[in-house]
């Protein structure tokens, strides 16, 4: 049971996470009303959730850091956590990390281990189509850019 100042999330194989009451992002709508409870009805199983994504969303950095040093599966994860949680801000900071770091890597080296979890995810819970929509963005884009380059090459040789 919860206490005074706590809430807590039943995670993927009924793995308590507790998370302190200050350090609820106040963007979290799911959160924030779990928070107004009466502190012994401040629990919720949300079993698409680990440890490690829960984590990944209380410490939310910058955009500019999640694209210089978190790979696919974190951003994805944490993308995947904050609709979860339903937290727009979150998930805006996401997706806008998961743009930039297509645009900067100019390819999306993901492993099919991200694509397989996207679709899983998805599969799952049903949820997952603004992420969706977005991956498939950046690999459509991927795949002109490398469509692109292979034409101006095959041109180039030909000169």
């Amino acid at each position: 049971m919860p206490n005074q100042d706590h809430i807590l999330i039943l995670g993927r194989d009924e793995v308590t996470q507790p998370l302190l009451l200050t350090d609820i992002p106040q963007s979290s709508f799911l959160l924030v009303q779990l928070s107004n409870l009466p502190p012994r009805d401040r629990y919720i199983r949300l079993p698409a959730l680990t440890t490690n994504m829960v984590a990944a969303y209380c410490e939310l950095p910058s955009v500019d850091v999640l694209v210089r040093e978190r790979d696919w599966m974190h951003i994805v994860n944490l993308a995947i956590t904050a609709e979860i949680l339903q937290d727009p801000v979150v998930e805006t900071t996401a997706i806008t990390a998961l743009k930039r770091k297509a645009r900067a890597e100019k390819a999306c080296t993901c492993e099919q281990a991200v694509h397989d979890h996207i679709r899983d995810f998805t599969r799952n819970t049903g949820g997952g189509v603004r992420i969706v929509q977005i991956m498939e963005e950046i690999w459509r884009n991927e795949k002109r850019s490398f469509i692109s380059t292979t034409k101006e090459r095959r041109e180039e040789w030909k000169a």
